[in-house]
């Protein structure tokens, strides 16, 4: 167990239908985490590192009938290292 004093930091991206706390039991997380949740999506990069700096975790939407892409998951990472 983590002897940090402060709660670890999650962001759950993309819950448009806002169901993402009542699809899961996020119970075991109470005294270690604090999520917040977004339900709104930003295009723009920038907007979007600005919005996570403060976060230890990122969780994001998987969609599952394939037909949208998140650019967060979908960035190839060796890209924007050369």
């Amino acid at each position: 167990m983590s002897n940090r004093a402060e709660p670890i930091r999650i962001a759950v991206l993309d819950d448009y239908q806002n169901v993402a706390l009542s699809m899961a039991d996020w119970s075991g997380l109470d005294k270690r985490a604090a999520i917040t949740v977004f339900n709104d999506h930003l295009a723009d990069p920038d907007a979007v590192v600005a919005r996570l700096q403060s976060f230890d975790i990122v969780c994001v939407e998987i969609d599952q009938i394939g037909t949208l892409r998140n650019p967060v998951v979908d960035e190839d990472p060796s890209a924007a290292s050369g």
